[in-house]
């Protein structure tokens, strides 16, 4: 899409009359409909970033050439809450099976301490129902922090003809569960 508005912008001001109206023409078109950053489906960056090829850093560069500072800012920030979003989203349905597990461990523990009559036991499975929960919770921070663990790794190499994305992903899935998910 950036290289399309590059281009039209570039043509648009060329010295050939042909050229330069056809390409002022086709720009109104393309300022109709993806000119105003709003309207733009987000998701298309999104995937550019999950290529680990080129992620923020590349959308940056690419709208820095064509839009101004802050238009720039306003959209990497919504880029990057649509992929916190999205990484919640995917959390929260990867946890549910997930919790209902965790649900079902809770719950024979507190049937274990209601069948416990000393006051030592209690505490015992009070800590280890707290330290349950803490774990759940450490875990779901590390969920939130695969996407800035993934956006902090090098780039991989952009001139690599033969890259293939699907198997980079099917092969990193171990490390970056939910990332693999959404891309």
């Amino acid at each position: 899409m950036c290289n399309v508005l590059g281009r039209l912008i570039k043509w648009s001001s060329s010295y050939e009359s042909i050229l330069k109206d056809m390409a002022s023409s086709m720009k109104i078109k393309f300022d109709k409909y993806w000119g105003n950053i709003e309207k733009q489906n987000i998701l298309l960056y999104v995937a550019v970033v999950l290529d680990p090829r080129y992620k923020m850093k590349y959308v940056a560069f690419c709208l820095r050439k064509l839009y101004s500072e802050d238009e720039v800012k306003n959209v990497m920030d919504f880029i990057k809450n649509a992929l916190g979003k999205l990484v919640h989203f995917y959390t929260t349905n990867n946890s549910n099976g997930q919790s209902g597990e965790h649900k079902q461990g809770g719950t024979s523990s507190e049937q274990k301490i209601s069948v416990v009559d000393s006051d030592e036991d209690d505490d015992v499975n009070m800590f280890k129902s707290d330290f349950e929960k803490e774990c759940i919770e450490d875990n779901a921070l590390e969920m939130k922090n695969e996407l800035e663990r993934y956006l902090a790794e090098p780039n991989e190499d952009i001139r690599n003809n033969m890259f293939d994305i699907l198997n980079w992903w099917k092969v990193t899935s171990s490390k970056y569960h939910i990332l693999s998910e959404i891309a």
